[in-house]
């Protein structure tokens, strides 16, 4: 990852009781019982990811292929969703932390 901040794209949604994080650039996915809790899962595995990856001198997405196609249709059709600022901040990395953009389906979390 350069030096310049990125933005990472992301779906979030209901499947029955699970709430699921999907990225979009790298098949990257967490579930969760509560809104809440999946964003905050989805943000630790990246976060994870990035620290391990600093540490390592690597590309933290090395080989992850993108989510599948279905999952980028979804995101083209569904909303952006207002979320608190600061709320959810990733520490101070030596690499740039990407730029979340999270989208959810209409009623996909009802």
């Amino acid at each position: 990852m350069t030096s310049a901040q990125t933005t990472l794209h992301a779906l979030l949604f209901r499947r029955r009781e699970w709430y699921i994080a999907q990225c979009l650039e790298h098949d990257i996915a967490v579930q969760a019982r509560s809104f809440d809790d999946a964003r905050y899962e989805f943000e630790r595995a990246l976060l994870g990811r990035l620290v391990v990856a600093a540490e390592l001198g690597c590309d933290p997405f090395a080989g992850l292929p993108k989510a599948p196609l279905r999952y980028w249709r979804l995101f083209e059709e569904a909303a952006p969703l207002a979320l608190e600022e600061g709320k959810y901040s990733m520490p101070r990395l030596p690499q740039a932390a990407p730029h979340l953009e999270l989208r959810t389906p209409v009623g996909a979390l009802a």
